[in-house]
C-alpha cells in the first residue's frame, strides 16, 4: 500500500516538473513558402522556433506569392 502512495506521489511531482519546465506559446505566422504536407510544416515550425509544435493551423495559402500564413502552439523548455 505504501509502495502505490510513494508512486503516485513520484507521478504528481513529474506531472509539476512538466507543467514548470516547458512554456505554452501562440502566434501567427507568414512562411516564405508553401507547404504540400502538415508533416513538413510542423517539422519545418520545429527547427526555426527551436521548440516542440503542438498545433498548427493554415490560415491562408498563397502560391502566387508563395507564402503560408499559419497559426501555431508551441511548447519551449523554460531556461
Amino acid at each position: 500500500m505504501m509502495l502505490f502512495a510513494v508512486a503516485g506521489v513520484v507521478a504528481a511531482l513529474a506531472v509539476v516538473a512538466a507543467l514548470i519546465c516547458y512554456r505554452e506559446n501562440s502566434q501567427e505566422m507568414l512562411l516564405p513558402r508553401t507547404f504540400r504536407e502538415v508533416s513538413g510544416l510542423s517539422a519545418y515550425l520545429e527547427r526555426l522556433l527551436g521548440a516542440e509544435v503542438l498545433a498548427v493551423q493554415v490560415v491562408r495559402t498563397d502560391t502566387a506569392r508563395d507564402e503560408t500564413l499559419v497559426r501555431v502552439s508551441y511548447a519551449r523548455r523554460r531556461r
